[in-house]
């Protein structure tokens, strides 16, 4: 079957007819409703926009006129999509059903008589994910100094010399791996997986020995 209006159709013992029809490309269904002696008219348009008639089984318009519900909702799900790509194969799931929620929002919200499009209530949506209080910009980059001061006086943790030098429980026990609080610079980075009990900074104890020259 190459030409347009052309179909085939099977019935099994069961009574379940499969039909293949020839509209643009082929078409398959499944039905065991109808019969493949019913026919039906459809009108498509050839290459020149003229608008003809097409027989096709009446299965083919039994669907075109009660699954347009399906048909819109898949084309409203193709507009505006979330859909990014992602090596994590659930991520596809979570952006479809986001999709759907949203697409199901808006048709109810549409049934209650508002008048709006999809991307504008889309925008709507983002919206009120967004907060409505303005932040001040010189108060950002107050807050982003100060946070950035903070983490740099961190980097040399400052413990009292009556607790470094005159306190006996500092023992050495291993940690996660820290840059040393005594020798590890900017330049040349050490890091170190012991540090001190009392203190709570990490210390070499190797070739270094940072861990005795810090208390002493």
């Amino acid at each position: 079957m190459k030409n347009r209006g052309e179909y085939e159709s099977f019935v099994s013992d069961t009574g379940i007819m499969a039909t293949q029809w020839i509209d643009n490309k082929p078409v398959l269904f499944l039905s065991n409703f109808h019969s493949p002696s019913q026919l039906s008219i459809v009108y498509r348009r050839n290459r020149m926009g003229i608008r003809k008639s097409i027989t096709c089984p009446s299965l083919i318009a039994d669907y075109n006129d009660n699954m347009n519900a399906v048909d819109k909702f898949d084309q409203l799900m193709s507009n505006y999509n979330l859909d990014r790509r992602s090596k994590k194969w659930w991520h596809r799931i979570f952006f479809y059903f986001l999709d759907a929620c949203v697409v199901n929002a808006y048709i109810i919200y549409k049934q209650l008589g508002k008048t709006i499009t999809l991307k504008v209530f889309k925008g709507q949506c983002a919206e009120g994910f967004i907060s409505q209080t303005f932040i001040d910009n010189s108060a950002l980059t107050k807050c982003t100094n100060n946070s950035l001061s903070v983490q740099i006086r961190k980097h040399k943790p400052n413990v009292s010399l009556e607790i470094r030098k005159r306190d006996s429980k500092h023992l050495p026990e291993r940690s996660s791996r820290k840059r040393c609080a005594l020798c590890s610079t900017k330049k040349k980075e050490v890091r170190t997986l012991w540090s001190c009990t009392v203190c709570k900074v990490p210390l070499c104890l190797g070739k270094n020995m940072c861990f005795n020259k810090y208390h002493t």
